[in-house]
């Protein structure tokens, strides 16, 4: 290859040579760092700031029909379900751990992400929903472990505070605790 000049997509055969200073002279990295500020989490951000050209003919069209898709995605459906991918990993390596009890943020982290993928599916199997095949093969979306949802649901509030209805254990205990703290008031309130 002459000096000075690069293949920008070496999966392809028929890449064009490109001068080494073409990417900056476009400010390609100026356009990723600007892409990955508009994404929502940091997985997300190191995606986009991964990203390396294509000049393969194929995959430029595959990827502007999904772009396309999405526009038509977004200007029907006023939200669409987006929110920040926590890392789960180390939650579920926690949870293989014999007598291990992961902290609450990490199942929060799964009920989000379960209530996510919830949502992209009724998305998907909404009736109105445009044509969107490209996409469809993307988002390949099912209602993931809905027993494991539902038991999450049921254990935390929206703010990821236990609920007294975890458990009977849990709700009887708080029960105990208020009633102590009645009482307690009302013995103060005597005194006074």
């Amino acid at each position: 290859m002459p000096y000075g000049l690069l293949r920008v997509n070496r999966l392809s055969p028929m890449s064009q040579l490109y001068p080494k200073t073409l990417f900056k002279s476009i400010e390609f990295d100026q356009v990723l760092a600007d892409l990955a500020a508009r994404c929502i989490g940091e997985q997300g951000k190191e995606k986009c700031l991964g990203i390396r050209p294509v000049d393969d003919r194929a995959q430029i069209i595959e990827g502007l029909e999904i772009a396309q898709e999405m526009r038509v995605l977004q200007r029907q459906f006023n939200r669409l379900p987006f929110a920040e991918y926590q890392a789960l990993r180390p939650t579920l390596r926690m949870l293989r751990v014999q007598d291990a009890i992961p902290p609450s943020s990490g199942f929060l982290n799964i009920r989000n992400q379960l209530r996510q993928l919830k949502q992209w599916d009724l998305l998907l199997k909404d009736p109105e929903l445009p044509s969107i095949p490209r996409m469809k093969t993307v988002l390949v979306v099912s209602d993931p472990l809905p027993e494991v949802a539902e038991q999450l649901e049921a254990t935390f509030d929206d703010e990821g505070e236990v609920l007294d209805s975890a458990s009977e254990e849990l709700l009887r205990i708080r029960r105990e605790i208020r009633h102590k703290f009645q009482s307690i008031d009302h013995a103060f309130n005597q005194e006074m």
